[in-house]
């Protein structure tokens, strides 16, 4: 632990360096810079993190005042140490401030970034605000001097918050036994529009617009077998051709559509009460699939012990459930109630 202190002081030292310059700066910092300095605090988290889960258990508690667990200060002029809770905080909120900075434009890669660091440290609190963030900021309009800004659309599909991202988010937070964290983080990255308007887009698009094409399909086909025989009218074969791809067509696409938005095998703990739209049942399926994943992790691992649980976290997941078209333990639906 001692031998490691020095590096691990000399990494969170760099990343404070290099992250105040942005935060110091007026100009509008590229993307690459950004995730540069964010990987400058990535690598002192990661390494703060090694000495955490090396140090012993009474050690955890008690960082403050063991003295193998004290890193040099950040302050070249000072000779006084800091606690590892304490540089662990530093390196959280200056992540914080990175992002927050008026100039910098959140993409994709930030984000992941940001995460990363807070998964990696153990703070993700404030994850939930970055999310809201990434799709309320102002994005700097480039070549301005000084710096203007336009606004976003916060319901736009380009706005969504990745499923990775958001599936990194909301591991740290059951990590952390944070259950209104959680359910923050599922609010702000699977429940918003962004995110439905994002899947919309890239998976049911390309869909429709085969579906728009399938009529002009179908007649250039009933056009080309009317070259083959001259038993029936070209019209009329066009026509009846047609109309039998047509119907194949939609049959087969309304019964694909029925199907996967009728499935509950992937379904443990939450499903979708009576009555809620297929189409909604499709768009939010992502967001029923986190809650349930948090419902698995708050509730008994035992299979026969599930709705025995009780309390005022197991209430408030019931409520918020409720509130959202989602039935937790839904009775005929459990093992033996069938």
């Amino acid at each position: 632990m001692a031998s490691s202190a020095p590096d691990t002081a000399a990494l969170v030292k760099t990343a404070q360096q290099l992250s105040e310059g942005i935060i110091s700066s007026k100009g509008i910092p590229s993307e690459e810079s950004t995730v540069h300095r964010l990987e400058s605090i990535m690598a002192a988290a990661s390494q703060l993190a090694n000495q955490i889960k090396s140090a012993p258990s009474g050690a955890k508690d008690t960082a403050t005042a063991n003295s193998t667990s004290t890193l040099l200060s950040l302050d070249s002029k000072s000779t006084h140490s800091v606690s590892l809770p304490i540089t662990v905080d530093l390196l959280s909120k200056l992540a914080h401030r990175v992002v927050s900075h008026p100039p910098v434009y959140l993409t994709p890669a930030i984000l992941t970034s940001y995460v990363s660091i807070q998964s990696t440290l153990q703070r993700p609190t404030t994850i939930p605000e970055v999310f809201a963030l990434y799709a309320t900021k102002p994005a700097p309009v480039p070549g301005s001097d000084p710096v203007k800004y336009r606004s976003t659309s916060p319901t736009a599909a380009s706005q969504a918050i990745p499923s990775e991202v958001a599936d990194l988010a909301l591991t740290a937070a059951i990590e952390a036994a944070d259950l209104p964290l959680a359910l923050a983080i599922i609010e702000t990255s699977y429940g918003v529009r962004a995110f439905q308007r994002n899947k919309f887009v890239k998976r049911a698009l390309p869909a429709l617009t085969g579906l728009g094409l399938a009529p002009a399909a179908a007649i250039m086909v009933g056009s080309h077998l009317t070259t083959y025989t001259n038993a029936v009218d070209p019209a009329q074969l066009t026509a009846i051709t047609a109309a039998g791809i047509l119907t194949y067509v939609a049959a087969t696409a309304t019964i694909g559509f029925v199907a996967i938005t009728t499935r509950n095998d992937q379904m443990e703990r939450v499903t979708w009460v009576t009555g809620l739209p297929l189409r909604q049942r499709w768009l939010r399926e992502e967001e029923r699939a986190a809650v349930d994943r948090v419902a698995q992790a708050w509730g008994f691992k035992e299979v026969d012990r599930r709705g025995e649980e009780e309390g005022e976290e197991w209430e408030m997941l019931r409520d918020w459930c409720g509130l959202r078209g989602m039935i937790l333990d839904r009775v005929d639906l459990m093992d033996g109630m069938e």
